[in-house]
């Protein structure tokens, strides 16, 4: 009788020690948070010298906040981004407004950039280098790279 009331103890322990276990297991798989760099291998001639930023689902898309302005390198601009959970990231590149937000060679807008986040992540982004001839009036009235 002993005997049967301490393996039924140790049975509930066990029940516990399992559902503990598999409950910071699930956490851990919902709530990771991983770093995401992103680096932008060019810069387009004529905003060389502009301090790019990145606004997107991480930052409440403020397009001009000072934690993510992207340092400057000789061949690249680059920025590390951390605590970024599983899942979409969406972002776009900005000089720092809405009215300064990149767009298509064409000078067409574009929709957000798109990454799939389940690890540490970097993204290589390439800009467009000359707006078409056609709209580079219109591309220059509108800030646009």
């Amino acid at each position: 009788m002993v005997e049967h009331r301490n393996n039924h103890r140790w049975q509930k322990l066990n029940r516990k020690f399992v559902f503990f276990f598999a409950a910071v297991l699930f956490s851990t798989a919902v709530f990771a948070q991983f770093n995401v760099t992103i680096e932008i291998q060019n810069r387009p001639a004529t905003h060389k010298t502009d301090t790019l930023f990145v606004a997107g689902n991480f930052n409440g898309w403020n397009p001009g906040l000072s934690n993510y302005r992207f340092s400057q390198a000789a061949n690249h601009n680059r920025i590390e981004l951390t605590g970024i959970a599983k899942g979409l990231l969406e972002y776009k590149i900005t000089r720092g407004s809405w009215t300064k937000v990149e767009c298509a060679a064409n000078g067409a807008s574009i929709g957000n950039r798109i990454a799939q986040i389940s690890s540490d992540t970097t993204l290589y982004i390439v800009l467009p280098q000359k707006p078409c001839n056609a709209v580079l009036d219109y591309i220059r009235s509108q800030t646009h790279y």
